[in-house]
């Protein structure tokens, strides 16, 4: 997974062309009034039930998420809303303000940790070994492998000295992370287990006797919560690492996020805002409002894209 280097997004951003934010119809007063800001007090991602130890949790970190991908505002916008009605807004952004969508980074991490013990999948048993090894400073020299290979595969088409340079920079930091996913996988299978009732209180003294041969007991293994908030805490440290220099490398791949306020003046600006209605009977024309236009040539790529993926015909005010 490459999440630094993509040609065809590469001057994209680098010249800031338009990116999309995709939103629910009802957020619509407050960006018309305020714009958009990093840290609402509702997102659409406020939590996530579905968080296990093998899926990491699609909780928002604080930020503007914005794609150069339509679809995928789009698809956003659905998301927050019933499917029928939301709002997409069209805006450029300066790249020293923008850092890497959490999910380039989350999905490569989680496939470099079940890779460590090669062919062989993370399963439960491999995990609790793979901690006890961790917690017993077993495995530094396996973490840094792993963290040089991960940035390898990202940095992959980036020139160098700058490949080296991000890399010395983040090697560490990625190295930490991948301890802090162990880490977090644990504690969440831990907390799976007491979930299961007298399946459960089995695998449990399986794992403690397991730990206890090890010196360890199950107080080495931290609360899900605590686990959890020290790897979101070490991803939002990356994806600020990264931030700080991607204006060195130029290079983003098609969603980030901004970490500051998008207004309707200054470098960081809205250039468009734009509600849509699709009908349940596609007889019927899927209506696009425009309720702030600054670039009438963001507002018509808004239209054009729009148009492009939807079969009903389009009805169009505000433009």
């Amino acid at each position: 997974m490459n999440w630094y280097y993509n040609s065809q997004f590469m001057t994209r951003f680098a010249s800031k062309e338009v990116l999309y934010h995709g939103t629910s119809f009802e957020r619509l007063p407050a960006i018309l009034s305020q714009g958009l800001i990093p840290n609402p007090k509702q997102r659409v991602w406020e939590e996530d039930p579905d968080a296990s130890s093998s899926r990491i949790s699609r909780k928002s970190f604080e930020g503007i998420y914005l794609t150069s991908n339509f679809m995928t505002a789009k698809s956003s916008a659905t998301t927050a809303g019933n499917g029928h009605r939301g709002v997409i807004v069209a805006v450029q952004a300066e790249t020293r303000t923008l850092a890497v969508d959490e999910d380039k980074l989350v999905f490569p991490l989680q496939s470099c940790l079940n890779g460590i013990h090669g062919n062989y999948v993370m399963n439960e048993w491999l995990l609790m070994q793979t901690f006890i090894r961790f917690k017993k400073g077993e495995m530094d020299n396996e973490f840094r492998t792993t963290a040089e290979k991960f940035l390898e595969q990202s940095l992959e088409g980036v020139p160098e000295p700058r490949k080296t340079k991000i890399r010395n920079i983040s090697l560490d930091l990625v190295k930490t992370l991948l301890e802090a996913l162990l880490v977090r996988n644990m504690a969440f299978v831990l907390k799976e287990y007491k979930s299961w009732g007298e399946n459960g209180t089995y695998e449990i003294s399986r794992l403690q006797y397991e730990l206890e041969r090890a010196g360890l007991t199950l107080n080495d293994i931290p609360d899900v919560n605590d686990a959890v908030e020290r790897f979101r805490y070490l991803l939002e440290m990356t994806t600020r690492k990264l931030s700080a220099i991607a204006e060195d490398i130029d290079v983003f791949n098609y969603t980030v996020r901004s970490l500051t306020p998008i207004t309707y003046r200054g470098t960081n600006r809205i250039l468009a805002v734009m509600s849509y209605s699709i009908p349940k009977d596609y007889k019927v024309p899927t209506k696009l409002n425009f309720h702030y236009v600054y670039d009438a040539s963001a507002a018509k790529q808004l239209v054009k894209e729009f148009e492009s993926h939807i079969t009903s015909n389009v009805e169009i005010t505000g433009l």
